[in-house]
């Protein structure tokens, strides 16, 4: 499978396009403003390498947070605007999910159990101890209750604010990872293998948007319509313009959210 994946939810720009589970082409930007600019660009740069059009994906793997509330919207704009040309199936796989991927490796090694945590402004953070259970919201200094027993890894860009909140006990047995292997930001890289091929399309799961909605003071239904309005500039945009409104989020969204 041909997958085409995207990562803005934080503080940086991901692109990689993977053939049967191998990566092949990748480009990874930390920037913490201007990913709106950047991620088509970076896009029509990674296929023109690769010497493929958009239309030769099969689909395109974008994460729906948790992370910045502009930049989780951003991302899934850009997979809709790059996907509506060629009608292509848009996944999304939610940001804890790609750092258990990135960080899994280190934590086998090192028999420990990973800890995902993403900054949520304030004290806040959002923690995920498994996969397959939801990602739940904590104070910083509250969030003894959720963690795991025995060794930790923790990963995120809230790993360190998890850290220095910690109980000096728990602290003891946290760790943070090499960030030359697991860094603060999501690699657009580890998404692909959260994909099952064969998965059906399900009916969009629209807590990601709900909590940066809540976080930001904002309803639902003005985070669908920004995505709305915003536009990106599709790889051979057809209008006058060179580009072209998105369509909300449940037109065109397949979402895998427990990554399994």
């Amino acid at each position: 499978m041909r997958l085409l994946a995207l990562d803005t939810s934080l503080g940086a720009c991901s692109v990689a396009l993977l053939d049967g589970g191998q990566v092949t082409h990748t480009r990874h930007v930390a920037m913490g403003r201007g990913q709106a600019e950047a991620i088509v660009p970076l896009v029509a740069e990674l296929m023109a390498e690769a010497g493929l059009a958009v239309g030769a994906l099969e689909r395109i793997v974008v994460t729906t947070g948790p992370g910045s509330f502009t930049g989780v919207r951003i991302g899934l704009a850009a997979a809709q605007g790059l996907a509506l040309p060629d009608d292509l199936a848009v996944v999304g796989i939610e940001t804890t999910a790609v750092f258990f991927e990135m960080a899994q490796p280190i934590a086998k090694a090192g028999a420990q159990n990973v800890v995902v945590a993403i900054d949520g402004g304030r004290r806040d953070l959002y923690l995920a101890c498994d996969p397959g259970r939801e990602t739940v919201s904590r104070l910083a200094d509250e969030a003894a209750d959720v963690l795991p027993p025995g060794p930790m890894l923790l990963a995120g860009n809230g790993a360190e604010k998890l850290k220095a909140a910690l109980p000096a006990g728990l602290a003891a047995r946290a760790s943070l990872p090499d960030p030359a292997r697991c860094g603060p930001y999501p690699d657009a890289a580890a998404l692909a293998p959260r994909v099952d091929p064969d998965h059906a399309p399900v009916e969009v799961d629209e807590r990601p948007a709900r909590r940066a909605a809540v976080d930001h003071g904002v309803g639902l239904d003005e985070v669908v319509q920004d995505l709305v309005d915003l536009e990106v500039a599709p790889l051979g945009g057809h209008d006058p313009e060179g580009h072209r409104a998105v369509e909300p989020v449940g037109a065109v969204l397949e979402v895998d959210h427990t990554g399994q």
